[in-house]
Order: structure tokens, then C-alpha cells, then sequence
């Protein structure tokens, strides 16, 4: 009798640190969810930013204020924030299938 309280009560305690585990785990993967989808808002805004900039170095490569040169380092800037963006919803979208595969609403096969 003894050993079989002492089987319920490790069974118990096995079953407990699993479900901490999942429930940490969750909130790992919904935070990094979250953060995720900011960092995606902060890099368009971001770009939206590089946009008009370029629009402005345009203008000003038209009229004579900037060098070709300095429009095309505006450019490359303007290209790495559209890259950003794309890596940043790519990002936002492995951290949402992660959470899903964590909720159980996927699995990994």
C-alpha cells in the first residue's frame, strides 16, 4: 500500500511538472506571438517612413540637390526596410504556427 501511494503521489507530481511545462511553454510562444507582430508594425512604419524619404531624394535628385550617388544609398536604404518588412512577417507568421502547433490546433506532421 505504501508503494502504491508513493506510485499516485510521484504520478501526481509528474503530472503537475508537465502541465507547468505546457503552460510555460504557451506563454513563451504567445509572447514571442506578441512581439512578433509589433516588431512587424514597427517595420512598417518603418518602411513607410523609407518610402517617403525616397520620394524626397527623388525630387531632389531631379532638380539637382543630391547626387546620384547619395539617391542611390536612399534607395539601397529603402530596399533594406522592405526587406525588413518581409522578414518581419515571415517571423510573425513562424511564432503564429509555433503557437498553434503549441495550442494543439496543428500538429507538426
Amino acid at each position: 500500500i505504501r508503494d502504491a501511494n508513493f506510485f499516485i503521489e510521484s504520478t501526481h507530481l509528474q503530472t503537475e511538472k508537465m502541465r507547468l511545462t505546457v503552460d510555460a511553454g504557451f506563454e513563451v510562444a504567445f509572447q514571442n506571438y506578441q512581439n512578433a507582430l509589433y516588431i512587424q508594425k514597427l517595420e512598417e512604419s518603418n518602411e513607410l517612413i523609407a518610402a517617403k524619404i525616397m520620394d524626397i531624394a527623388t525630387e531632389n535628385l531631379k532638380i539637382g540637390n543630391i547626387t546620384a550617388l547619395e539617391w542611390k544609398d536612399t534607395e539601397q536604404s529603402y530596399i533594406n526596410s522592405r526587406n525588413r518588412v518581409l522578414s518581419a512577417i515571415y517571423s510573425a507568421k513562424i511564432a503564429e504556427t509555433d503557437l498553434l502547433r503549441f495550442s494543439g490546433m496543428i500538429t507538426g506532421k
